[in-house]
């Protein structure tokens, strides 16, 4: 069990990472962990969603992000955009934005982040999970956006997702003594690794394929962050509860 100290070293840390925070905001909102853009008009020419990383904290924040496909319709393409430039993101399953040109947001301001998927008159469905983080890749915010198109349905494992692409599921949040990782599918070499409400690695571990456990008794409770990794490509980045 944690003590008192446990709670006073998690409101004693807390304003030391808002300092530099930022997440992302639709229409002047906070947004939530999904968001779904859907059209029927198959006259459209790409879906667009006008989303805004907004530096919440007292200081600059040089940011970066990512998108990894969960699900994927044959023949779709996509960019990604922020208030610099569009990079081209299609067929790539894990996609991280370029080191140049830099981006810096100084407090209270913000830079769009505009995710554009092209469907060339094809139906179908993609599931796109979009991460933004430092440049030095401390977690920020995320969303999954779920994009459909003439009404098709969208389920994980179809629409062009390789049903032998590795997947991990980590349970469970909040977590006490111990955090489960369970990786499908895994070939090759992949790491997870656990953060503090700070950005400091905390634990990390060698992942193989079926049930992974990690010990984190000796955490105290807080907010943390854990990142999954294969091959050195940021593939899950996500806020989990110590308690």
């Amino acid at each position: 069990m944690r003590n008192f100290l446990s709670f006073l070293f998690l409101l004693i840390a807390i304003p030391v990472v808002y300092g530099q925070q930022a997440e992302l905001h639709h229409n002047g909102q906070p947004v939530g962990s999904t968001f779904t853009i859907d059209s029927v008009d198959a006259s459209i020419d790409h879906f667009a969603a006008d989303f805004y990383i907004v530096n919440t904290g007292s200081t600059n924040i040089d940011i970066s992000f990512s998108r990894t496909r969960k699900a994927h319709t044959n023949g779709w393409t996509d960019q990604v955009c922020d208030c610099l430039i569009c990079f081209n993101a299609t067929d790539v399953t894990v996609w991280n934005r370029p080191s140049s040109p830099p981006v810096t947001i100084t407090p209270g301001d913000s830079c769009i982040l505009q995710p554009k998927v092209y469907p060339n008159t094809i139906d179908g469905c993609a599931i796109y999970n979009y991460i933004v983080e430092t440049s030095s890749k401390t977690f920020l915010d995320s969303i999954q956006v779920t994009y459909t198109f003439s009404g098709n349905p969208c389920v994980v494992g179809q629409n062009e997702l390789n049903v032998n692409q590795a997947q991990f599921s980590v349970y469970p949040n909040p977590a006490d003594d111990v955090l489960n990782v369970n990786a499908t599918n895994l070939k090759g070499k992949a790491t997870v690794t656990l953060y503090d409400i700070v950005g400091k690695e905390v634990l990390s571990k060698n992942l193989v394929n079926g049930n992974n456990t990690l010990n984190i008794e000796d955490l105290k409770s807080g907010v943390y962050f854990y990142s999954i990794k294969k091959e050195n490509e940021n593939i899950e980045t996500k806020k989990i509860v110590i308690q």
